[in-house]
């Protein structure tokens, strides 16, 4: 995930309208007149990687009878096997999950069939990290 080539273990998520990815840190700041967010993403080696991105925009996570605290988005290309999108990622801490990151819809719609009986099925494999 992003430029730095952050790999985390993802779940698809076919019921989310959006990808996710558990983020540390979070702080706002403005940019040349820009909103931006810096970041910490925590890497499966144990090492974290700090990222910048401008802020796409904020949304409200629905769960049952509420929703979450709002949550900041940015724009990040994602890499799933050799399929390299760039789409809207809403960040959130996933300390919790085993799982670091969600792929949903806006990612999978359209280029990706989910098994949901299969697991590990792909690393990344995209070439060389895009430059910011």
């Amino acid at each position: 995930i992003g430029g730095s080539r952050v790999i985390v273990e993802a779940k698809m998520d076919t019921g989310a309208d959006s990808c996710s990815l558990d983020a540390r840190n979070i702080e706002s700041f403005e940019k040349d007149g820009v909103k931006w967010v810096r970041f910490e993403v925590p890497a499966r080696d144990g090492r974290s990687a700090t990222l910048e991105a401008p802020l796409a925009r904020t949304v409200r996570i629905k769960r049952g009878a509420g929703s979450s605290p709002p949550r900041p988005v940015v724009r990040l290309p994602v890499c799933l096997g050799n399929l390299q999108r760039e789409v809207d990622v809403n960040l959130v801490d996933r300390e919790r999950y085993r799982q670091k990151a969600l792929v949903g819809r806006n990612f999978l719609a359209g280029y990706v069939i989910v098994d949901s009986a299969r697991k590990r099925l792909t690393r990344p494999d995209c070439g060389p990290a895009p430059r910011r």
